[in-house]
């Protein structure tokens, strides 16, 4: 049997690389997140970055 796709994580990729394209860069001075302005989880594929 072949691997089932996992539906809602493609899209859920696929809106992180289109909305990518819209987010401004943030100016980090030492290189790291403050963590004050963290949004989602540690464990959404760095798309809080």
């Amino acid at each position: 049997m072949s691997k089932r796709r996992n539906l809602k994580k493609e899209k859920q990729d696929r809106n992180r690389a289109y909305a990518r394209r819209f987010k401004k860069k943030k100016l980090r001075t030492d290189g790291r997140p403050d963590g004050s302005n963290v949004t989602g989880t540690a464990n959404n594929g760095g798309a809080a970055d």
